[in-house]
């Protein structure tokens, strides 16, 4: 018998992330069959979807879908999907006839948003059986960290012959039914105890039966009292029942149940359920690591090895399906429960990583039974180690009763999406131009000669050029923010093209690239087409790192890159005049990026932006230092500044958009690479409200900006200092198709 559970944990950076785990008693699926499954626990297929959907209250990303197939004898393939509000999400796997072992969508990510309905759906192929064990994905949450306690089975408790007496299931336990009945008469059997301080909320209870001839209470209990966290379930009523008003506190130590009341006189009646459910919100930096085992019996003198990642639980022929553990992070506080030992000898729990035994154990005497901890040890773990525990009972006759199991754990460097934290960093000394008002500037004498030739090929519409997620990718540019301990990695340049000879030098010893970084085209498999920029954020030296064409090689531990710019952010210094950065006009990304955290502040964006063009054509412009010829002689330079006009009306805009909009028109923006027509670039999260971002579509950019002339802010052409008292701009046009060009590099001319 096995516990499934969801897992949860808040590393830093205010990331949540967990596991979600659904496990089966070795459920065997005939051909051409369709059943909805619970994303969570031992559970009954259901062959209509309402019972399998579970209640997800936290908004998050869902990603790394993946399943473990035990035997397939189909001749044909199936499939299982992620499913919310009952529709296909993106998420799916495909199963070959007489594929075994486990699979997994990389390619897709999804979103659920608070109040979605999540199951699974399985399609089985053609011509036999296929046998599963475990579905699982990654639950990302922006902001708390929450672990989804789930009480699954078959069919839930059943067969009540005493209408007086409660009954009891474990928040981390599976119901059952019949034999091996998992829902207890007595409280101690279904305690969980908590080692992570935190808040449960969000009670949720789908009835699939019920013969009940009074209202039934199903409660969360604490340390053996009643909580506030109840739902009532009115007599002979089925279907689902949530309580989202009420929650309660718990701190280490204490103990929570799930209680099933009952009544005098209902004697024989019955209420079955497919799950019973509540969230367990942290913001400690800690999760709970929930391992249930109730009624697994350990006899004689087997050596027995368990497999569980997170809170997958004993698989009952004694097999092993080793799954990664999916998260960087410290095991500690390993504990266990148990209401009844008959063994002749000790039993041994020890966790396991890739087959060898770790730090954690616990040894249960020879007849010993009740709660047992190892408050000593712990265990590091990184996302890929094989995460199981074996458990070794004692010789001679007698058996072991397992009730539950868990532990903790404290994030280290976090399996995370981008990131949610912007430390206090001064990016660039405040006379930098990217950190100079432009609202009172000149407009450009090339301000009509410009935007008419950019209104001549662009279809005419303003897009945010990034936001949550877009086709199964992170949309934007994301950023990562490294520290002085984050390892460096060796990195070399990519052989076939690269851009070396206008980059920085690679230093001996690598890049600071961090086990869980997040490039653009994540997650995997990446896009290989598109420009893979690596941002690296390093708050110990005040510097950025930029590349671009980034490859991960296939062992994670080197790297190729195209290109590579290094930034001071205490420094206005320029690159080398004609040399390329990560971007093609030789700019920098990182502080032009439109960020979340920025716009969720209370203070203002405070630096000019970033988009892009399809068509431009050089001389570039001061700050710029690099030219792509992708249009003719009339078309824009890199470095042209536009900045929305004063007189646009922005009340009608988001907060969040009318805040980005401000710094528009104060700021600017400037031309910084080629791409979609009046793309602007930002760096992704999951708190992006895209359906406001698309607003930005009924702007129309020849009516809503202006290009502005900032040459007299020049102070010296290789530096990014700007006057702090411009002169009058200058009137000339900029020189087009001239042989020579007498003054700087750069064309200062605007």
């Amino acid at each position: 018998m096995k516990k499934l559970g969801f897992l949860l944990f808040l590393p830093s950076l205010s990331w949540g992330v967990s596991f979600l785990h659904s496990t089966h008693d070795h459920k065997v699926f005939g051909a051409s069959a369709t059943a909805y499954l619970v994303p969570d626990g031992y559970t009954t297929p259901y062959q209509t979807e309402a019972p399998a959907q579970v209640p997800y209250h936290k908004s998050g990303l869902a990603s790394g879908f993946w399943i473990y197939i035990i035997t397939n004898s189909m001749s044909t393939s199936s499939t299982i999907t992620l499913r919310i509000n009952g529709a296909d999400a993106s998420q799916t796997i495909t199963i070959p006839g007489g594929t075994t072992g486990p699979l997994q969508d990389l390619a897709h990510i999804d979103f659920i948003n608070a109040g979605d309905l999540i199951n699974f759906k399985l399609i089985t192929g053609t011509g036999g059986t296929i046998e599963l064990n475990a579905e699982n994905f990654v639950f990302t949450t922006p902001s708390d960290g929450m672990t989804k306690f789930l009480a699954t089975g078959a069919g839930g408790p059943t067969g009540v012959t005493n209408g007086f007496a409660d009954f009891y299931t474990s928040p981390a336990n599976i119901m059952g039914s019949g034999a091996g009945n998992l829902t207890f008469q007595t409280e101690g059997p279904a305690i969980y105890q908590m080692k992570t301080a935190g808040t449960f909320e969000n009670f949720a209870v789908y009835i699939t039966s019920n013969t009940r001839s009074v209202d039934i209470p199903i409660r969360v209990r604490k340390n053996g009292s009643n909580t506030a966290l109840t739902v009532t379930i009115p007599a002979g009523d089925t279907g689902l029942f949530e309580d989202t008003t009420h929650s309660f506190s718990v701190v280490n130590g204490d103990s929570v149940t799930y209680s099933w009341g009952s009544s005098a006189g209902d004697d024989g009646h019955f209420i079955g359920a497919s799950y019973v459910s509540s969230e367990f919100v942290t913001t400690n930096g800690a999760m709970e690591y929930p391992v249930s085992n109730p009624g697994k019996q350990l006899s004689g003198s087997n050596d027995n090895v368990t497999t569980f990642s997170g809170p997958l639980g004993f698989d009952s022929l004694g097999n092993t399906y080793g799954i990664p553990s999916g998260m960087n992070g410290i095991v500690s506080h390993f504990h266990f429960y148990s209401d009844t030992s008959t063994l002749a000898a000790s039993t041994t729990f020890t966790l396991r990583k890739n087959g060898v035994n770790g730090n954690s154990t616990i040894t249960v005497p020879r007849g010993g039974w009740g709660y047992y901890e190892d408050t000593t040890h712990t265990d590091v773990i990184v996302s890929t180690d094989i995460v199981d525990y074996r458990v070794t009972s004692g010789a001679g006759i007698g058996s072991l009763d397992v009730n539950s199991m868990g532990a903790m754990v404290t994030a280290t460097i976090p399996l995370r999406g981008p990131s949610d934290t912007l430390p206090p960093l001064q990016v660039f000394p405040s006379n930098n131009i990217w950190n100079t008002p432009i609202d009172s500037a000149p407009i450009s004498s090339n301000n009509a000669q410009w935007m008419d030739s950019i209104n001549g090929h662009t279809l005419h519409t303003f897009h945010a050029d990034f936001g949550s997620a877009f086709d199964g990718k992170w949309n934007g540019i994301p950023y990562n923010i490294i520290y002085s301990t984050t390892p460096y990695l060796p990195v070399i340049w990519d052989p076939v093209s690269n851009f070396a000879t206008e980059s920085d030098t690679l230093p001996a010893n690598g890049l600071p690239f961090p086990p869980d970084i997040i490039c653009q085209g994540d997650p995997a498999p990446t896009d290989v087409n598109g420009d893979r920029h690596c941002l690296l954020v390093q708050v110990s030296s005040s510097s950025i790192f930029e590349t671009f064409g980034s490859s991960r090689q296939v062992s994670g531990s080197s790297w190729t890159i195209v290109a590579l710019s290094t930034w001071a952010l205490n420094s206005n210094a320029l690159r080398p005049d004609t040399w390329t950065s990560a971007d093609a006009a030789g700019l920098p990304i990182f502080p032009a990026l439109v960020k979340w955290q920025e716009v969720n502040s209370a203070d203002e964006i405070n630096h000019a932006l970033r988009f892009t063009l399809a068509l431009t054509h050089g001389p570039h412009l001061w700050p710029a230092r690099h030219d792509a010829n992708s249009g003719g002689s009339l078309n824009p330079p890199f470095g042209m500044r536009v900045r929305m006009k004063a007189d646009i009306d922005i009340s009608g805009f988001s907060a969040m958009n009318q805040k980005i909009f401000r710094a528009m028109k104060k700021y600017g923006m400037f031309l910084a690479d080629n791409g979609g027509d009046w793309y602007v670039q930002g760096a992704p999260n999951l708190n992006w409200n895209d359906t406001d971002l698309n607003e930005w579509r009924t702007l129309v950019p020849a009516d809503t900006f202006e290009v502005v002339d900032e040459s007299t802010w020049i102070v010296a052409p290789n530096s990014g200092e700007a006057n702090a008292s411009p002169t009058t701009a200058a009137t000339a046009a900029v020189i087009r198709g001239q042989g020579t060009i007498s003054g700087y590099g750069t064309i200062l001319l605007h």
